[in-house]
């Protein structure tokens, strides 16, 4: 927050400030720090508040060292870790854990807000942030929520409300009864692609938790093998074994690198070495994804990596793990038809078959051309919205001078 400076700083006039509250994890911080950047040439000072999450996501200090130092007119201010302070929980799934991280951070939300100059104009908090809700409330500062994902999921969310009204199930039952359910790799990739022809290569991601099973790793990278295609694989380490699950250390802890040789098939990276590249747990997926030799993107289909895959005009093969990321590929194959989905996923196995059409069907063949022109259509309206004075700025534009005049 700005402090009180000397008396030339305090003859200023103050400028609105407005604070931003991801949920902990770097797909939310990265999505909350592209609204901070826009926000500070529009006359708001802006400070994005950093919760650690309650599990080892991997260093997070130089990350957000790098991102505070490329976001310079943006201040950081990350609250004492919470960790100690969480209370047992009954679920082990790391959503609850990130709930409890967000309520035990309030008392240091709340004394933030509280020494800020002035009152904020606006707290803004992201979807799984609203326990911060009830701080603001207390506060007198207006809230926003950003909902970081598309808006059929937050119909659903909303649709919810109404579910809940006609039953006494709980959430956990309703659920049940719908049946819904950094690296070398920023210095080595990119070189890589450089050197392939233009659109021929497949990329696959599956976002900062997607782990799987030995038996889908290896169907996965043989079905890569058999399609013929290049392509760009980011392999992360197996997910913990169930002996795991009472040890929260060990399911939620820093993964460790992936052993590509226990992973993959005999022989696997030297049969494929003049066409593929394998990257261990992180790439640097919007460079990748913007780069002219990526023709196609194999993704969990969660909705950072949607957007960024039709920014850059580059159609999909869904294979959705969790949280809303079905409900996007449905979303992404019937009504917007820029995404056709890996059979089995449902099933909790995709083939090695599978896969292999699917790919070569996405680069090589007349459907998965018509699926490009969608995609590509699709970027001109997203980069029409994103232009200057385009949908997308006027619209920031009218909430900031709502913020501003508060």
């Amino acid at each position: 927050m700005e402090g009180a400076g000397d008396a030339t700083t305090a003859a200023r006039p103050l400028k609105s400030q407005v604070v931003l509250y991801p949920t902990p994890g770097m797909g939310h911080l990265f999505a909350i720090v592209e609204l901070g950047r826009a926000l500070p040439a529009r006359g708001l000072a802006v400070t994005v508040v950093i919760v650690d999450p309650p599990y080892d996501t991997g260093a997070p200090g130089p990350v957000l060292a790098g991102v505070a130092a490329a976001n310079p007119s943006i201040s950081f201010h990350r609250v004492p870790k919470v960790v100690d302070d969480l209370p047992p929980v009954a679920s082990k799934h790391y959503e609850a854990l990130i709930l409890e991280a967000v309520r035990a951070a309030n008392p240091h939300l709340r004394a933030l807000l509280a020494a800020a100059p002035t009152r904020p104009a606006a707290l803004v908090v992201d979807m799984f942030s609203d326990a911060a809700l009830g701080v603001a409330g207390e506060l007198g500062v207006p809230a926003y929520i950003f909902f970081t994902s598309g808006a059929a999921f937050l119909a659903f969310f909303l649709h919810l409300l109404a579910l809940h009204a006609r039953t006494a199930a709980s959430f956990r039952e309703m659920g049940e009864e719908l049946s819904l359910e950094f690296a070398e790799g920023g210095a080595e990739c990119l070189p890589w692609l450089d050197r392939q022809p233009r659109a021929s290569v497949v990329f696959l991601c599956f976002g900062s938790l997607g782990r799987f099973s030995a038996e889908q790793t290896r169907e996965l990278a043989a079905g890569l093998e058999a399609s013929g295609q290049r392509f760009l694989w980011v392999v992360r380490a197996l997910p913990p074994g169930d002996s795991a699950d009472d040890d929260l250390a060990k399911k939620f802890g820093k993964p460790p690198e992936p052993d590509l040789d226990a992973l993959l098939p005999d022989g696997f990276l030297r049969r494929i070495r003049d066409r593929g590249l394998i990257v261990k747990s992180w790439a640097p997926q919007r460079d990748v994804l913007a780069h002219g030799s990526v023709g196609g993107f194999v993704t969990h289909c969660g909705w950072n990596s949607v957007l960024e895959a039709v920014t850059a005009g580059v159609p999909m093969l869904g294979l959705p793990l969790h949280a809303e990321q079905r409900m996007n590929l449905v979303l992404l194959e019937k009504e917007l038809q820029m995404a056709l989905p890996l059979e089995g996923y449902d099933r909790g196995m995709v083939a090695a078959e599978e896969v292999a059409s699917k790919v070569r069907w996405l680069m090589d063949s007349d459907g998965g051309a018509m699926l490009r022109e969608r995609t590509l259509a699709a970027r001109a309206q997203a980069r029409e919205a994103l232009r200057h004075g385009g949908e997308s700025e006027a619209a920031l534009a009218e909430l900031v001078d709502l913020w501003r005049s508060s």
